[in-house]
């Protein structure tokens, strides 16, 4: 295992706006090989293609400026 990705889940009150957040974590010695920005497209496209939904967001630390840069050019 080099780390994990998530598709946040969609509280039933909020599921009309078919909406969500996701996050990725990957061990140190996985990071910056292209491994982030693959879990990062595989995401968007389950999101988008077969759970159906609008939009998608991600939310990382302010002090993350390689998480910043990856998602911008994503």
């Amino acid at each position: 295992m080099i780390g994990s990705q998530k598709l946040f889940a969609i509280s039933p009150e909020e599921s009309h706006h078919r909406q969500t957040d996701f996050g990725i974590h990957l061990l140190p010695e996985y990071q910056g090989k292209g491994y982030g920005s693959e879990a990062v497209n595989w995401l968007l496209m389950i999101g988008f293609q077969h759970a159906g939904l609008h939009r998608i967001s991600a939310t990382y630390s302010a002090n993350n400026a390689r998480a910043a840069r990856s998602y911008e050019k994503l």
